[in-house]
């Protein structure tokens, strides 16, 4: 997983965002995305940052995939996890 997170840094592909207050990441995700279950693709592009926490303090600047581009880290992470037509 990470070798994917190192490589999209290189691309255009990620922005940031300036926490205003404590904020669960499942909030985060929906301020970015419009849904909470992407909580984890911003947790483990900052996880340096925020720690072993599921909230990042405010002021804080998180670096996430921007919303058109995140299909393309769900098809890596299907394409590699896949074998014969199964996911192991």
């Amino acid at each position: 997983m990470s070798v994917y997170l190192k490589s999209i840094q290189k691309v255009r592909m990620i922005s940031s965002y300036i926490v205003n207050g404590r904020e669960p990441l499942t909030t985060t995700s929906y301020n970015i995305y419009g849904d909470i279950e992407s909580w984890w693709i911003i947790y483990l592009l900052n996880k340096k940052t925020i720690g072993n926490k599921f909230y990042a303090e405010g002021g804080l600047q998180l670096t996430y995939i921007l919303p058109n581009k995140r299909g393309l880290i769900y098809q890596q992470i299907t394409d590699t996890t896949q074998y014969n037509n199964q996911h192991f």
